[in-house]
């Protein structure tokens, strides 16, 4: 385990990628979703390879609403000539990564969230409020572990919506998260807590 966490950590995966995936390498999340435009693809997958994970493509694209960093966008067919990121899906064992895939082929949001790992407090929540006139459901103000403000940046410890500013579910998921970081790669969880102000 630590010679694959020494792999990725020396990867140039982004750190939020990076993030992600230890917290599938650690058990801390069965399967989890990144956005990858095609010309990112042989790298993403190599190195998830190279990590013993096993990975699928989605087989439909997304075209974001706006340039840069956007919640939502239009789910497109791979043959539309429009830029848009396929989804990889990421897991330790095989079916849960096919499962995710289906889910989320399906429109089937419920199910893709608990194969996420997002707490039913907050499946629920998304599946109440979300919709394509409403697609980013952050809120004014969180208690500092659930704070989702910089995620465009990559900053942050959750990778979910949370259902209020001090949702208990996923209170325990970012703080489990930063006991992860800490333990494994200590100067990103530095940059978390600074960004984050979790002092």
């Amino acid at each position: 385990m630590e010679e694959k966490i020494g792999l990725l950590l020396n990867s140039s995966l982004s750190d939020f990628h990076k993030q992600e995936l230890l917290f599938v390498l650690c058990g801390k999340k069965l399967v989890c979703r990144q956005g990858k435009y095609v010309d990112e693809l042989p790298l993403f997958l190599r190195v998830i390879s190279s990590l013993g994970l096993f990975a699928v493509v989605s087989s439909f694209k997304v075209v974001p609403f706006r340039e840069g960093y956007s919640e939502g966008g239009l789910r497109v067919r791979l043959d539309d000539v429009r830029i848009g990121m396929q989804f990889v899906y990421i897991a330790k064992d095989e079916q849960s990564v096919y499962l995710a895939c289906y889910y989320d082929l399906m429109l089937d949001n419920e199910n893709l969230g608990i194969i996420l790992g997002y707490p039913p407090c907050c499946i629920e929540y998304f599946l109440l409020h979300f919709s394509e006139a409403k697609v980013d459901l952050s809120r004014e103000s969180y208690l500092p572990p659930l704070n989702i403000s910089l995620r465009a940046e990559g900053l942050s410890l959750i990778s979910h919506f949370p259902c209020s500013y001090d949702c208990h579910g996923s209170l325990i998921i970012a703080l489990d998260a930063l006991v992860i970081l800490e333990k494994y790669w200590s100067v990103r969880a530095n940059i978390l807590k600074e960004k984050l102000h979790l002092s």
